[in-house]
């Protein structure tokens, strides 16, 4: 059963060099079904969803990542991004201040933020937040 798993871990990760993205993910699939709660494979089909714009199931496997390390940053911000695409800004504003709380100075994050607030037409708070950004990182 474990030689299976790495068998296809390693065809999907193939697959994915390849960017071959339909069959990383069916590998991938393949794989939970014997660690449902491998964070490697969560993660490489998470990387496939943003790739095939399949942002209902980033919402879906980022929950997943993050039921199992609930402060795992990359998901996070792979859920406020798939969150952006699907045009629901306050759920990504509210990630992002996870990520926020988690790190005060993720430069990313508050850059992702700025854009939701202009998004919702929050234009002063938009301006705070990048003007943070800014701070923290002049050249980004």
């Amino acid at each position: 059963m474990e030689i299976d798993a790495k068998r296809l871990f390693s065809e999907g990760i193939e697959a994915l060099d390849r960017c071959d993205f339909q069959l990383a993910i069916s590998y991938l699939n393949q794989v939970l079904a014997y660690l449902p709660k491998s964070i490697p494979t969560l993660s490489n089909l998470m990387f496939c969803y943003i790739q095939t714009k399949r942002f209902s199931d980033v919402v879906a496997i980022t929950n997943q990542i993050l039921e199992i390390d609930i402060n795992n940053i990359d998901a996070l911000h792979a859920l406020a991004f798939a969150y952006r695409e699907l045009s629901q800004f306050d759920s990504s504003l509210e990630v992002l201040d996870d990520i926020l709380t988690l790190d005060s100075k993720n430069i990313e994050a508050l850059n992702n933020k700025g854009a939701a607030f202009i998004k919702l037409n929050r234009h002063a708070e938009a301006v705070q937040i990048l003007n943070e950004a800014l701070e923290l990182q002049p050249s980004f």
